[in-house]
Parts: C-alpha cells; sequence; structure tokens
C-alpha cells in the first residue's frame, strides 16, 4: 500500500467465525482495502493495530475493535462516548480481574474517565468474568448471593466533581432545573426465583434501581423508586440479554426494553424533589448487583451507560439502542418496538470522514 492510495475501505477477514470469541486477539485474518486490495495478514490483534494506525495517521475516526468493515463514506458505528452529557461508559475494554484469582473481576474501568469505575476489594464477593458470551463478548456474571460491585469509597468524597448525581422522578412539576439523565444496560437475568432483584441502583430500597423479577409468573424488570415500582415490563425474557434503559427526558420517566413497547410516566405523583446519585453514600453506594430487594441480582452483566444533561434526547437514546442492537447483533437482542430509527443493517453512524 502506497502513501499516495487513496482509502475508501478497510476489511479484516477472519479465518474462522469472529462471534466464536471476539477477543481473541490470535485468530488469524487478512486486511483488504478498496473491496480489492490486499495488504498483509496476520493475528487479529495485529490487523487491528495496522487499521488503527493506518487509518488514525491520514486523520480518520477509528472504529471500534469489533467492527471490522470501515468505509470511509459512512464511517464508523456511533459509540456512546458521542452522546451528549455522557459520563460513565463501561464495557468488555475496562474488565480487570485480581491477580490472584484469575476469572474475579475487582475492576470495572469506565472508559471516559479513569478516576469513576465499579470495583470489588473482596475476591469472595467480586462478580466472575465470563468468557465468549453473547457474540463473543466477555461478560460480568453474578452469582445473586453474594457478588456485587460498587464505586468505591473514595470516590464518594468528591462526588460533585464526578458528575454523577441524576433525579430520577418523572413528570416536570417539582423538577425545574434539574438534568435529564439516561441509564442504560445489555445485560441477562438468571432465573433465581426471586423478587425486586437491583441489577443497578443506589445501593437502597429508598432510592433507584432498575429491577428483575423472576418470582412471579409474570416475570419481568422495571424501575422502583422510594419502594415504589414506577414502571415495569412483564414481558423481558429471563436468560436472554435484555436492553434496558432507564431515562428522564423533558421531566418525564421512561423505561425501554429489547422488544417491548416503551412506557412513560407523566403524572405528578410520581415526582421527586431530590436528587440520587451513584456516588452519594447518603442514599447509599452505587452499585451491580447490590441488595436491593430480598436478594442479590443472578445475572451476567456486558455494559452500562450513563449519560445527564439537558441535552439528553430521545434521539440519543434511539443511537444507543442501535449501537447495542449491532454490537450484539439481532439474534440476541432487539430493539424497543417505539425505535424504527435503526436496523443492524442500518445503525447509527458517526458520518463520513
Amino acid at each position: 500500500m502506497y502513501i499516495g492510495t487513496p482509502l475508501h475501505s478497510f476489511e479484516i477477514i477472519t479465518a474462522g467465525d469472529i462471534t466464536d470469541d471476539q477477543e481473541d486477539g490470535s485468530i488469524q485474518a487478512v486486511m483488504k482495502i478498496n473491496k480489492t486490495t490486499m495488504i498483509g495478514k496476520g493475528t487479529l490483534d495485529y490487523c487491528r493495530d495496522t487499521r488503527r494506525e493506518i487509518l488514525s495517521n491520514r486523520g480518520f475516526v477509528v472504529p471500534q475493535d469489533w467492527e471490522l468493515n470501515w468505509v470511509r463514506a459512512k464511517g464508523p458505528i456511533w459509540t456512546p462516548d458521542q452522546m451528549a452529557g455522557v459520563a460513565m461508559w463501561c464495557d468488555q475494554r475496562g474488565i480487570f480481574n485480581d491477580t490472584t484469582v484469575t476469572d474475579a473481576c475487582t475492576k470495572w474501568a469506565n472508559q471516559l474517565d479513569e478516576d469513576q469505575y465499579f470495583s470489588q476489594m473482596y475476591t469472595d464477593d467480586s462478580p466472575y468474568i465470563g468468557t465468549t458470551g453473547v457474540n463473543g463478548f466477555r461478560y460480568l456474571t453474578f452469582d445473586g448471593d453474594n457478588e456485587y460491585m460498587i464505586i468505591p469509597t473514595e470516590r464518594h468524597e468528591d462526588s460533585s466533581a464526578m458528575d454523577l448525581n441524576f433525579n430520577p422522578g418523572a413528570g416536570p412539576t417539582g423538577n425545574t432545573g434539574e438534568a435529564d439523565f439516561v441509564v442504560a444496560v445489555a445485560c441477562t437475568v438468571r432465573d433465581d426465583n426471586q423478587s425486586s432483584q437491583g441489577i443497578v441502583s443506589n445501593g437502597t430500597a429508598s432510592g433507584w434501581a432498575i429491577t428483575a423479577d423472576t418470582q412471579s409468573t409474570n416475570q419481568g424488570y422495571g424501575i422502583f423508586h422510594e419502594n415504589t415500582s414506577i414502571l415495569s415490563s412483564t414481558t423481558g425474557t429471563v436468560g436472554t440479554l435484555q436492553m434496558m434503559v432507564m431515562a428522564k427526558i423533558d421531566g418525564d420517566t421512561h423505561f425501554r426494553l429489547s422488544g417491548q413497547s416503551t412506557a412513560s410516566y407523566t403524572a405528578d405523583n410520581k415526582n421527586c424533589d431530590v436528587n440520587y446519585s451513584l456516588l452519594d453514600e447518603s442514599y447509599g453506594y452505587g452499585g451491580l448487583g447490590q441488595a436491593f430487594g430480598a436478594k442479590r441480582w443472578k445475572g451476567d452483566m456486558y455494559e452500562l451507560v450513563f449519560a445527564r444533561g439537558a441535552s439528553v434526547t430521545l434521539a440519543d437514546v434511539e443511537k444507543l439502542e442501535g449501537y447495542f442492537l449491532t454490537k450484539y447483533g439481532s439474534s440476541n437482542i432487539s430493539l424497543p418496538s417505539a425505535n424504527t430509527t435503526y436496523t443492524e443493517a442500518t445503525p447509527p453512524r458517526q458520518g463520513a470522514t
């Protein structure tokens, strides 16, 4: 490949099925540019590094490692760091294990700020790292007994600087001047015959949580706020990857679930004039798998995104859902019925570069 060669596309073609292990960099692959020209081969890690160097040197936005086919006219697939007001984005890249227990995760790093992260200092209480999960991605698996993660104590000392406060109330009355927000997760809930399991919460039943109920006949998911179920769905499927979005936009609370109709609540009696947080210890330590109900959450966590601010919109939420769909595959995850903007074949993109 010559320095002056125009670059219109860059494709990495693997020798095997990449979905068998998305993060196995030793898989053999070849690189092809402009649809016809082979420029090299090697391990998947080598090909990704080469693509990163070539695209960066030419001033292009580099796609995520899992996006193997880059087209200049379309640009990379949109990612959560493009979202207005985004403060946390935790995915497979941030999974770190303890050096003495190789499959225990003691830290889940935030890709946007190294000072914001989930952790567990005790390996016996740490979630375990699952490999070759949905579409070949790693994940964190929580056993429903003692495994959980929190934002560590030292991060509470200056929560205002971390900008993770938000109000999960609904309705415009009483919420004047408080920012809208989005909390989104891609996770699997395991059947554990328990109600009100806190998947992600601020760690106290008087606060807020995205919850799972696997006890009742109508198993489902929802939002709890101040000991009250605000919004819920009884049609989620236990044991399959779910995309759950809890949001407040223009003062109204929304709950969006894979493959289901969206729900929103605007009644004034659901208002909340107190800011809750992923950090403020006066309301509990925010985290994953907290003992929100009778028992801890049992399931697998793949990804978490949090954003807040007046610029958060439903269009952002739809892009986020389209991103999840494209990354994890339509055979594993589906969009809420209200999102007709994106498909796996037409994902949200950052635009031509």
